[in-house]
């Protein structure tokens, strides 16, 4: 019997790709049900996937390689419509189910793996494996072994810790050897320490291009869509450079996010633009471009036709890199982690631990995580499926 631990994306994808194989498999959950994480995805509608370029789409992409050749978009379309789920892609590219939430995908993964003989135990969190001579030999539950050969974990990082993410298994395969690269937030909002972007919550811009730096350095970026919150950010633009800010902040290192509100204008367009309100406020000029309330906050009360056209200059620069420091990422509320186990350790064809024979590591526990639109989500299912195949 192949014996999975964790019953989220990648486990139980790794357990469809395992009964495939005509696999005797057993679950062994922590958490009262199923694939919890699932249902909270994409907000609820469960954003499995991305028709876009996966690898661009996740970093440590050559890892992820054999693993995405494998169960590219295609593949996966197939393997969920073989047990009954179609699937939908929208305007963007984001693949969903097409008639069920994430709640209800996972209580039919749940219900097809039964069908199949799987048995699920919950409330049954990993505490320990055991090996000799590199092998695997047992692995603990709540403290009791349970002698096995071949065994998948997929008990994922640490994110929506209420999910049973809280890396408590990486504590495990750290005692057995494994490096962990620290467990950091990624998809995650971000607190600023100036305090107007909080009298804007609620605002959104529909297309910012958005940069993490430190210590002068650009560490990431991104373009998309921008939030501003009760807190200070959040949208899938900050979601997608977030890992940056905490990367650099647990490295001491003061960060800032800095804003291009127009980037689809150039400094002379924007005071071309201003220039033909000349005889309106800066800031009800700027609503024609911007959020009325954001543009007010911004421009103020000056008239245009009293400002020399350095200062309109100076000020579509202002508008085009609004600068940032970032106070905090909002660890408790991350959609996923980074960090985990290094990836040199770990087989990318396979999955299997290249230091304990028998063992393969799929999903959120490996070291690497990717953007918004369902890349993350994909990449479990795509190392889970591999592993299931392989254990």
């Amino acid at each position: 019997m192949i014996v999975i631990i964790g019953a989220g994306a990648a486990g139980l994808l790794a357990a469809v790709a395992a009964v495939r194989r005509g696999q005797q498999v057993g679950i062994y959950e922590k958490m009262q049900r199923p694939g919890i994480k699932l249902g909270l995805a994409g907000g609820g509608r469960c954003n499995l996937s991305n028709s876009g370029d996966l690898l661009a789409g996740l970093n440590n992409c050559q890892f992820l390689r054999p693993a995405l050749a494998r169960l590219d978009q295609a593949a996966l379309k197939h393997e969920l419509a073989a047990i009954g789920v179609a699937t939908t892609v929208d305007h963007w590219g984001r693949v969903y189910p097409q008639a069920m939430t994430g709640q209800e995908l996972a209580g039919h993964l749940h219900s097809w793996l039964q069908s199949q003989g799987v048995r699920f135990y919950l409330h049954s969190p990993l505490t320990n494996i055991q090996t000799g001579n590199g092998k695997l030999e047992a692995v603990e539950i709540n403290g009791k072994a349970i002698p096995c050969s071949r065994a998948i974990l997929a008990c994922g990082g640490k994110a929506w810790p209420q999910t049973g993410s809280d890396g408590g298994a990486l504590t495990v395969l750290a005692a057995a050897g494994h490096k962990i690269v620290p467990l950091l937030p990624a998809l995650v909002p971000l607190r600023t320490k100036e305090t107007w972007p909080l009298q804007l919550q609620g605002i959104s811009l529909k297309n910012a291009a958005v940069t993490v730096t430190a210590n002068g350095k650009k560490l990431d970026g991104a373009r998309g869509d921008l939030l501003f919150t009760h807190f200070g950010l959040s949208g899938p633009a900050v979601l997608d450079i977030s890992h940056a800010a905490a990367k650099a902040r647990h490295q001491g290192q003061p960060a800032l996010i800095v804003i291009d509100l127009l980037p689809h204008m150039s400094r002379e367009e924007i005071c071309q633009s201003l220039e033909k309100h000349a005889q309106k406020t800066v800031g009800n000029a700027l609503s024609a471009l911007l959020p009325a309330q954001l543009a007010k906050m911004l421009g103020g009360e000056k008239y245009i036709k009293g400002l020399a056209p350095t200062t309109l200059n100076q000020l579509a620069g202002e508008l085009k890199a609004v600068r940032l420091e970032i106070a905090d990422v909002l660890g408790r509320q991350a959609m996923v982690s980074q960090g985990g186990v290094n990836l040199r350790q770990v087989n990318p064809r396979t999955m299997e631990s290249k230091l304990v024979s028998g063992l393969f590591l799929a999903g959120e526990m490996l070291d690497y995580h990717g953007r918004t639109g369902g890349f993350n989500l994909h990449a479990a299912f795509a190392t889970g499926w591999l592993a299931g195949e392989n254990a």
